[in-house]
């Protein structure tokens, strides 16, 4: 069990450290007793086993103190985006209806704007520890274990994802499938109590605290957060702080090689970089191979809902096979690909991709109709579309959502995206389709330039026919500042055909 581990770390090395953050350390010993201390207050204050927590915390040393808390109760925490806006943060409690609200005092502000218009907690209050509330909650706390334990198949965590229907997706997880992903990451990184782990993401992304925070624990390892991203305190963190394991996004790894400081600061304790969200450029795979020679690339493929375990690529892959998202990481993960009629799918042909094992969610929280959609015969259908090449690989083919049907022909926009991205001029695209009386949709092109970036929307145009069958060329160019985003990063396609909705051609 969980708590187990804490506890075997804190007895056998009390002194070694947990977390990392800014600068500031809590070790193992202080990770349980901590923990503890705070399990019993919240226990008194009415938030106990399967009492729902929400967490609006940026990354800190309280969040792993909270979450720790939390599983020792048996209670059910849900870490918040932090760069939720007010109306959205609004959408997604009303929806979870929490017995607790802990938040760190710089959303005091957002939080007293909201909390009138919420069904009543019977916790609200600044887990920071400048906070005097947080702090009497560990003052009081007994160093005790809570006498009950949740088993493995209740609930432990729920991520609400960013989701494209506008309606809040809590994605609930069990203690089984919450171990089951950290499991396979243990196993398939080798992690050990050795490591140190430095994460790149907030602590509210499924991949940073199951995969990752929850891993560490588990093995007695050491996990570096940074309280804030920026590009030049990753490089003066892995200086500083000596970690083997760096965990990132595509995006951060090419704002790392283009910090015009990266050759000044020393990165020879990683060992391995593992990036994940969107499949790897081989240039930039290239880039890192020749910069570090020792370093071990990886990339993984997942979902909130398979607890952010799903594929790998592995480091002796990473060259051979571009543009693969590896294969299963554990044998524990079954993949398929379901072409038309939802039979399966041969190699080389495009289809969803669905994904079966112990870390598969339990479901959407209040949403049976929608889990019933997803989860089917114990396969979790992704909404994602994908192909398996002769030797077993698995590669991204887009959202399903995203496909477009031009006069019955398929065309995946990550295809198209990726030739616009290879013009010199381009610096971010995004493809969608758009109505047409004739042709029902064609290929709409949303694209920033580079500051220094000259091309037409005719220049892209040509450059995308050298490139791409005919129905695939762009036939509408539209040059923007910037793509909008989703708060977890990501390009929002339902946001560009909100806006491209009106357009027609034809």
């Amino acid at each position: 069990m969980i708590e187990d581990a804490l506890r075997r770390h804190a007895v056998e090395g009390g002194d070694k450290p947990a977390v990392v953050c800014g600068g500031e350390i809590i070790t193992y010993g202080e990770l349980d007793s901590l923990s503890d201390k705070l399990a019993d207050s919240l226990f008194d204050r009415g938030v106990g086993r399967a009492s729902k927590a929400a967490l609006l915390l940026g990354n800190s040393l309280e969040f792993p103190v909270l979450y720790y808390a939390l599983i020792k109760l048996g209670a059910i925490a849900v870490p918040l985006n932090t760069r939720y806006q007010t109306a959205e943060l609004r959408s997604v409690l009303d929806h979870l209806e929490p017995e607790a609200l802990l938040f760190h005092e710089r959303f005091r502000g957002t939080v007293e704007r909201i909390r009138p218009s919420l069904k009543p907690l019977r916790l609200c209050l600044a887990a920071d520890r400048k906070s005097p509330e947080f702090s009497e909650l560990l003052r009081k706390g007994r160093d005790v274990r809570p006498e009950q334990r949740a088993s493995e198949g209740e609930e432990m965590i729920c991520f609400y994802t960013s989701g494209t229907t506008g309606d809040p997706k809590g994605v609930v997880l069990t203690r089984r499938n919450c171990l089951s992903s950290a499991g396979m990451w243990i196993e398939a990184m080798g992690f050990s109590a050795r490591d140190k782990l430095l994460i790149t993401t907030p602590l509210w992304h499924c991949s940073a605290t199951t995969a990752f925070m929850l891993s560490s624990g588990i093995v007695g390892a050491t996990l570096i957060l940074l309280p804030e991203f920026n590009a030049e305190d990753v490089l003066r963190t892995v200086q500083n702080q000596r970690p083997n394991f760096l965990w990132l996004v595509p995006t951060i790894m090419t704002l790392l090689d283009r910090h015009p400081r990266f050759r000044e600061y020393d990165l020879s304790s990683l060992e391995t970089m593992l990036s994940g969200g969107s499949p790897l450029d081989p240039e930039t795979v290239r880039w890192w191979k020749n910069a570090q020679p020792h370093l071990a690339i990886c990339n993984g493929y997942a979902q909130t809902e398979g607890a952010t375990a799903g594929t790998l690529l592995r480091d002796k892959d990473v060259l051979s096979k571009p543009h693969s998202i590896g294969t299963a990481i554990t044998k524990a993960v079954e993949l398929k690909i379901a072409g038309a009629g939802g039979s399966e799918a041969l190699p080389g042909a495009t289809g969803e991709i669905l994904m079966r094992g112990p870390h598969v969610m339990k479901g959407y929280y209040r949403n049976q109709a929608l889990t019933e959609k997803t989860i089917k015969n114990g396969w979790l259908h992704t909404g994602d579309l994908g192909h398996f090449d002769g030797d077993g690989f698995l590669y991204y083919d887009g959202r399903k959502r995203d496909l477009i049907i031009r006069g019955g022909e398929n065309v995946f926009s990550e295809e198209v995206e990726a030739v616009l991205s290879s013009h010199p001029a381009v610096a971010e695209s995004a493809v969608i389709g758009v109505p047409d009386d004739v042709w029902g949709e064609v290929v709409a092109a949303v694209v920033v330039m580079k500051k220094d970036g000259r091309a037409t929307p005719r220049d892209l145009i040509a450059h995308c026919s050298n490139l791409l069958a005919d129905y695939k060329t762009p036939q509408v160019v539209v040059f923007v500042d910037e793509l909008p985003k989703t708060p977890t990063g990501k390009v929002s396609k339902k946001a560009l055909r909100d806006r491209m909705g009106a357009r027609r051609t034809g």
